[in-house]
């Protein structure tokens, strides 16, 4: 899928709920945002560069909570043209 955003606790089947990506193609500039559940834990997870970059990830405990967590991420780069993409 995404370099190594699909690399999660093996055994586990994690679903993306949801994902959103700034607009911008360049290396650097480029970031994405990703939501997974696994049914029980929450994952965020994103990316600054493409595809070779980092990865940082945080789990959390309810949707609310994670949903919180990026929507603070948003608002911290408000000129990013933030878009939501289809899982």
């Amino acid at each position: 899928m995404f370099g190594s955003v699909q690399a999660m606790r093996p055994g586990l089947e994690w679903r993306m709920v949801a994902r959103w990506w700034n607009g911008s193609f360049g290396r650097l500039n480029q970031r994405r945002i990703w939501l997974f559940t696994d049914g029980r834990v929450w994952r965020v997870q994103a990316r600054q560069g493409d595809g070779d970059a980092r990865v940082w990830e945080r789990d959390v405990a309810s949707e609310n909570e994670a949903r919180a967590l990026i929507d603070a991420m948003l608002a911290r780069t408000p000129r990013d043209d933030w878009r939501r993409l289809p899982t």
